[in-house]
């Protein structure tokens, strides 16, 4: 299963060369399986974005859950550069068993980021935090520097929680009455802010 998450407009640049990096990534039959789902949201998607997206292949979520129902029963990509970190933790959240965590693959910004950055309250990031210490990430490279490839897909990483981690990850939240921090626009189509903050580091 393919989800992809706060593209945004498809007017802007950023928007295209993430579509771009994402048909790539579906047309990769090593990571994509021919007859997976393929589903997409934004909010900001207008009536042209969402024909565009079909026309595509994909299919359109209709309500914004605020990612509280991408559940990763099966194997899933999720695809969400620079979305808002409410949105990470809101789907690690809802993720939080073995079974589902062990399927799920996210692709988007560098989590890590939002734990060392004071302006996030540990409760608005638990799951990120419960999460870091057993995830393994890879940065995705080959970008021109300072390419319009490279400013849209800055601090983007394919991040998992090891296989072999699963069981301690979910046993970490055991004791912390973890609640999946809610915030408005979580699902926005992308953080602006955060965006250009993780571009100048």
């Amino acid at each position: 299963r393919f989800v992809c998450l706060g593209l945004g407009q498809l007017c802007t640049r950023n928007a295209e060369w993430q579509l771009a990096l994402a048909l790539a990534v579906l047309a990769d039959r090593e990571l994509i399986a021919a007859d997976a789902v393929v589903e997409a949201f934004d909010p900001a998607f207008d009536a042209s974005d969402r024909a565009a997206m079909e026309l595509l292949g994909f299919q359109l979520i209709e309500n914004n859950s605020m990612g509280r129902t991408h559940l990763a029963d099966e194997a899933t990509l999720l695809f969400m550069p620079h979305c808002n970190f409410a949105l990470y933790n809101n789907v690690l959240a809802v993720n939080w068993t073995a079974s589902r965590l062990s399927n799920l693959v996210l692709v988007g910004n560098y989590l890590e980021r939002y734990v060392l950055n004071e302006r996030h309250s540990p409760e608005e990031i638990e799951y990120i935090r419960l999460a870091l210490p057993h995830l393994t990430s890879h940065k995705v490279t080959g970008a021109v520097p300072d390419s319009a490839l490279e400013r849209a897909i800055n601090d983007t990483f394919v991040q998992h929680v090891s296989h072999d981690d699963v069981d301690c990850a979910v046993a970490s939240a055991s004791g912390s009455h973890a609640s999946g921090a809610e915030v408005p626009n979580a699902e926005s189509a992308s953080d602006e802010a955060e965006q250009t903050a993780d571009a100048q580091r």
